[in-house]
């Protein structure tokens, strides 16, 4: 009687092990040949406990061989050897949680409107964060101690969100590692307003304002830095386009993450990449209707001006751009399109993707080997160009 329940405990606990790897693998993409032979050790170590082949102190090793065994096989059995474990680990869990598990499309997403309560984040230690009235909106200020900081200079953010997010506690973090990349310079976030309550050009408006107030405060266009993600990315550049047309000065340079910059969906990865981002993409066929990201922001026949998708804009005598974006990503048309006609035109737009990454993922992921690489080539950007 013992033998049995020693017996099916053991194969529950050896079911249970089993189940987590292969969801592994299932997360991470691997080959066929990783789970046939997951599946021949977990057969083989049943087995082994009912036949007895090895016991003793050498079932111990062998235990722990198999341990280190499943945990090369999770990695050397990754198709996708160009990306980190962790990067392909934290891109394949956002894929099954967003698609395969919820079997939904990923590209709905839900409206967090301007509701941010900026006292419920305590800057680190060296740090002040105040907040500052900015036109109808709020701004955020995160600043070093006056001794300690750089204060020619001052990255204005401009943070994501599918122009339906407001600010949130996240883009203090990515705040303070812009401080961290530029030498400790302040670091001003502006709260625009979001759709679907504000629509085109609201946003527009308010980060104009946020530029303008910065300028009252004594910064000249050649102190700021701007620096934006997704949304934010795509308003850095309609701001920068807006000055231009305006005839008034441009800022020092421009940092986009991931940006959107065509609401109408026409780039090539917008299908090339349907299936493989693993946030906007779906399961489902690529098609006009599937490709299209629905957002409340402007209206379809506002989809193509240069002010709602700067894809579609003149790049002549613009600021340089560091522009860094996922190579899985639906959007990487629009980094590539921006790049394309900021060169062409004569300027500078250095554009680095990365293999198997996701939309803004040194912003979401800081904390991956490949995020680390691109918040380096932040801190490298910003000092070759100050």
């Amino acid at each position: 009687m013992n033998h049995i329940i020693a017996l099916i405990g053991f194969s529950l606990v050896t079911l249970i092990i089993c189940i987590i790897e292969i969801l592994l693998l299932k997360i991470l993409h691997a080959h066929y040949w990783a789970y046939l032979l997951v599946g021949i050790i977990f057969i083989s170590l049943v087995l082994n406990f009912y036949f007895k082949w090895i016991a003793g102190w050498h079932y111990i090793w062998i235990w722990i061989s198999i341990i280190v065994l499943l945990l090369i096989i999770l990695n050397t059995g990754r198709i996708r050897q160009d990306v980190s474990f962790s990067g392909n680990l934290t891109a394949g869990t956002l894929k099954f949680l967003t698609r395969d598990l919820s079997n939904s499309d990923s590209s709905s997403t839900n409206s967090q409107n301007n509701n941010y309560n900026w006292k419920t984040w305590t800057p680190p230690k060296g740090y002040s964060n105040k907040m500052y009235s900015v036109g109808a909106v709020k701004g955020y200020l995160l600043k070093k101690h006056a001794q300690q900081s750089n204060q020619h200079h001052i990255i204005y953010q401009i943070h994501g969100g599918g122009y339906i997010n407001g600010f949130s506690k996240m883009y203090n973090k990515t705040a303070l590692k812009y401080a961290q990349a530029s030498k400790s310079s302040p670091v001003f976030s502006i709260d625009y307003r979001v759709a679907p309550k504000f629509k085109y050009p609201t946003a527009l408006n308010d980060v104009i304002d946020g530029y303008h107030w910065l300028l009252n405060q004594g910064y000249q266009p050649k102190d700021i830095i701007i620096a934006g993600d997704s949304a934010g990315g795509g308003l850095a550049l309609a701001l920068t386009l807006k000055l231009q047309d305006n005839h008034q000065p441009l800022p020092k340079m421009l940092i986009l993450s991931s940006p959107w910059t065509d609401l109408s969906a026409e780039g090539k990865s917008y299908r090339k990449n349907f299936h493989k981002d693993v946030i906007f993409g779906s399961n489902q066929p690529p098609t006009k209707e599937t490709t299209n990201i629905n957002i409340p922001y402007a209206r379809k026949d506002q989809l193509t001006d240069p002010y709602v998708s700067p894809a579609f804009g003149n790049y002549k005598d613009m600021p340089p751009m560091l522009i860094q974006t996922g190579a899985d990503e639906m959007l990487l048309s629009d980094s590539q399109t921006i790049a394309r006609k900021v060169n062409q035109s004569g300027g500078q737009a250095q554009l680095i993707t990365y293999p198997g990454m996701f939309h803004t993922f040194y912003v979401l992921a800081p904390w991956l080997p490949e995020s680390k690489h691109a918040w380096s080539n932040i801190e490298r950007f910003i000092n070759n160009n100050i």
